[in-house]
C-alpha cells in the first residue's frame, strides 16, 4: 500500500516553498529545514503533494495555487500570506523578533507590519505546528492562542549523517578530515556553523578564543556561514581572533562555495561544535553535530536543552569564563569528549525527518476538516 494513502484520504496538500533561496543554494536555518521536510512529505504523499516553488510576493503564490489547486497549504517558513484561497497551516520556527527586535534589521514600521501579518496567519490557521516546545510557548504567549491548537513536531537533522553506522563513523571522520584540506583546514578545529547574525553570539566566542589557544595551541576556530545582518561587529571580532578560518560564499580564499557535502564534512571532522546562541527556535546544528558523532557545547537558551538534554554541555551565553573553561576541557580531554558524544548521541535517536513528517501528516489527517474561522483578538 502507498504510505501516502494512510494520510488525508484524497486531499491535495500544497507546500509554500518561497522561503528557499532563488539562486538554488541550500540556504540556512528555515530554508534548510523546509527543503528537508518537503522532500519527506513528498515521499509519503507522492502526486498528492504540490510544491509551490514560486519566488515573489503573495500574488505569485495565489496565481500558482489557482493554476494548480490544493485543499490545504503547509507553510514551512511559518509566515502565512494574507488573502490565500485555501486554508494554510504554518510551521513556526521562532518568535524571537517579538522579544528581541534589536537582533533583527527591520525598521520599526516594517517590523510592525511583518509581525502583524505573522500573528494574523497564526490566529487564522485551523492548526499550527511548532518546531519545539520553546516555540510553542512563545506562540501561546504572543499570539494568545490555546495550547491545543499547536502541535510540536521537532526537526530531523541530517539523514545522511544519522544513517552512518556507528562502527563506520571513525573512518568517515578520517575521510572528512582529508577532504577538508582543500578548504585550507589542516589542523584540529572547533566549529561554529550558521548564519552570521547577532543572535548567534559568535563575537563572544571569538573574544574567548585567544585564551583557549594559549592552552590548546594546535586548534583552529572555523566559522562557516553566510552573512545575515548587523555583521560589522561580528566580522571585527573574527578579524581580531587568532587561529580562525572563515568559510563563506565565496570562500575567503576564492574557492568554490562550500556545499552540503562540505557542511557534513565540517560536522564530522570537527573536534567540537559550539552553539553559543542567545536563542534557537530548535537547534538544528546541534542535532546534526550529535548525529555526526561530534561533541556539542551549547547555550542554555531557547530550544537547545530540548535537543541536547540537560548536561554540563549547556552554558549561559554570557558566561565567557565558563565557555573558555569548557571549550578548553573538551579539546584537551579525549575521555570527556567521548563521554559527551555517547550521552548526546543517546538522545538524538528520537529525532528524524520521517518522524517529523509523520507528526505533521497525522495532525493534518485529524484536523483538516476544521472550519476555517478567522480568529479575532
Amino acid at each position: 500500500m502507498d504510505t501516502g494513502s494512510l494520510y488525508m484520504g484524497s486531499k491535495i496538500i500544497g507546500v509554500d516553498l518561497r522561503c528557499l533561496p532563488a539562486d538554488g543554494s541550500a540556504g540556512g536555518g528555515i530554508a534548510h529545514a523546509a527543503r528537508a521536510i518537503a522532500a519527506e512529505l513528498e515521499q509519503r504523499l507522492g502526486t498528492r503533494l504540490i510544491r509551490y516553488d514560486v519566488h515573489g510576493n503573495r500574488h505569485a503564490l495565489i496565481r500558482a495555487i489557482k493554476e494548480r489547486p490544493c485543499d490545504l497549504l503547509f507553510v514551512p517558513s511559518g509566515a502565512v500570506s494574507p488573502g490565500l484561497p485555501v486554508p494554510a497551516i504554518p510551521w513556526v520556527h521562532d518568535l524571537d523578533i517579538f522579544d528581541h527586535p534589536e537582533w533583527f534589521p527591520q525598521s520599526w514600521v516594517k517590523r510592525t507590519l511583518t509581525t502583524h501579518f505573522f500573528l494574523q496567519g497564526i490566529r487564522r490557521a485551523p492548526h499550527v505546528f511548532a518546531v519545539s516546545e520553546y516555540t510553542k510557548q512563545a506562540m501561546i504567549r504572543h499570539a494568545r492562542i490555546p495550547a491545543h491548537r499547536v502541535t510540536v513536531t521537532s526537526e530531523g537533522g541530517d539523514d545522511v549523517l544519522a544513517s552512518i553506522p556507528r562502527d563506520q563513523l571513525a573512518e568517515r571522520k578520517r575521510e572528512a578530515v582529508q577532504r577538508l584540506a582543500s578548504l585550507g583546514i589542516t589542523r584540529r578545529f572547533a566549529l561554529v556553523l550558521g548564519t552570521l547574525e547577532p543572535r548567534k553570539n559568535i563575537a563572544m566566542l571569538c573574544r574567548v578564543w585567544p585564551e583557549v589557544v594559549r592552552q590548546v595551541p594546535d586548534v583552529d576556530l572555523v566559522i562557516a556561514g553566510q552573512d545575515g545582518w548587523k555583521t560589522m561587529a561580528i566580522h571585527e571580532a573574527i578579524r581580531a581572533c587568532p587561529s580562525t578560518i572563515l568559510l563563506q560564499k565565496p570562500h575567503h580564499n576564492g574557492r568554490t562555495p562550500f556545499t552540503e557535502s562540505d557542511r557534513r564534512d565540517l560536522l564530522l571532522a570537527a573536534s567540537l561544535v559550539c552553539v553559543p546562541s542567545f536563542s534557537e527556535g530548535f537547534g538544528l546544528v546541534a542535532l546534526e553535530a550529535t548525529q555526526a558523532g561530534t561533541p556539542v557545547l551549547a547555550s542554555r537558551r531557547g530550544a537547545l536543552p530540548e535537543v541536547l538534554g540537560e548536561g554540563s554541555w549547556l552554558l549561559e551565553p554570557e558566561d565567557r569564563e565558563g565557555w573558555r573553561e569548557k571549550v578548553t576541557q573538551v579539546l584537551s580531554d579525549g575521555a570527556l569528549s567521548r563521554t559527551m558524544i555517547d550521552q548526546q548521541a543517546a538522545r538524538n535517536a528520537s529525532f528524524s525527518w520521517r518522524q517529523t513528517a509523520h507528526h505533521i501528516l497525522e495532525v493534518l489527517d485529524e484536523k483538516h476538516n476544521l472550519p476555517y474561522h478567522p480568529h479575532k483578538v
